[in-house]
């Protein structure tokens, strides 16, 4: 055998000597009186209740010499609970305990981009006058012609005409926006 199991069984027989032969009266001072209620009518007797019991939670008590063992057996009151929390203590809790999920989380949703709304104008015809492009657009019932840098209804701006389109600005975003005007 190794030294340290030569330690570990003098230690287990020293401790087993112990337990069997050791002297098992309590001191005076380890006793600690404690009070019974009683229903009958006369005083009751306090219980010695051992020190060392006391701090290790044991019930173990003993009846003072001079008491008689025909008398009631004192039980000690119970501690008083807490109240129950309130329910929402109660959901934050099953919130704090309960299950969870370790999938991620989806991905916030992508923000919406503004866009120019589609064109509102419809083309009618065109026409080559003075070395420049002139169109003809229908805005609802109106009609409205349109070249180069023209502001239309102050939301639309032409920015280039070279058949087969014409090139308009969104202002409000700063888009830009094409309508098919057919071959020159």
């Amino acid at each position: 055998m190794k030294m340290r199991q030569y330690m570990g069984l003098a230690a287990l027989l020293a401790s087993t000597w112990l337990a069997f032969f050791a002297d098992k009266t309590p001191s005076s001072d380890d006793k600690l009186v404690v009070p019974t209620r009683s229903d009958t009518a006369r005083a009751p007797a306090p219980l010695l209740v051992d020190a060392a019991n006391r701090d290790r939670g044991l019930n173990r008590a003993s009846k003072p010499a001079n008491q008689d063992s025909a008398g009631p057996e004192a039980v000690l009151a119970l501690a008083e609970r807490a109240p129950a929390p309130p329910p929402d203590a109660r959901q934050s809790l099953a919130m704090a305990f309960g299950a969870r999920s370790w999938t991620p989380p989806p991905p916030p949703p992508e923000p919406v981009v503004p866009q120019a709304p589609p064109l509102p104008f419809s083309f009618l015809g065109k026409q080559w006058q003075a070395g420049a492009w002139q169109v003809y657009l229908a805005l609802g019932e109106e009609m409205r012609l349109a070249q180069v840098n023209t502001v239309i209804d102050g939301r639309y701006r032409v920015d280039s005409i070279a058949p087969p389109q014409i090139v308009f600005t969104y202002l409000p975003l700063n888009e830009r926006q094409t309508l098919e005007i057919g071959a020159p």
